[in-house]
């Protein structure tokens, strides 16, 4: 992720790694140890969505999926 990321100074490196590792990493990135399954699994909904939304992550780097109702 830092290969991506121009870090400006201590404060801004934590807040990007904090957000990378909290938001994105422990729970929206397929692992490989764990037969693409994500560490901390959320509920999926039993009707497929009628819609999804994308919410950046890091500014835009990433992005978190999320099904939404219509």
């Amino acid at each position: 992720m830092l290969d991506h990321v121009i870090v400006i100074n201590q404060a801004h490196l934590e807040r990007v790694l904090r957000e990378y590792i909290e938001e994105f990493y422990h729970t929206e990135r397929p692992h490989q140890g764990l037969e693409g399954q994500v560490p901390e699994p959320t509920p999926r909904p039993t009707q497929p969505p009628s819609n999804v939304i994308a919410i950046p992550v890091l500014g835009g780097l990433h992005q978190r999926y999320v099904p939404v109702a219509a």
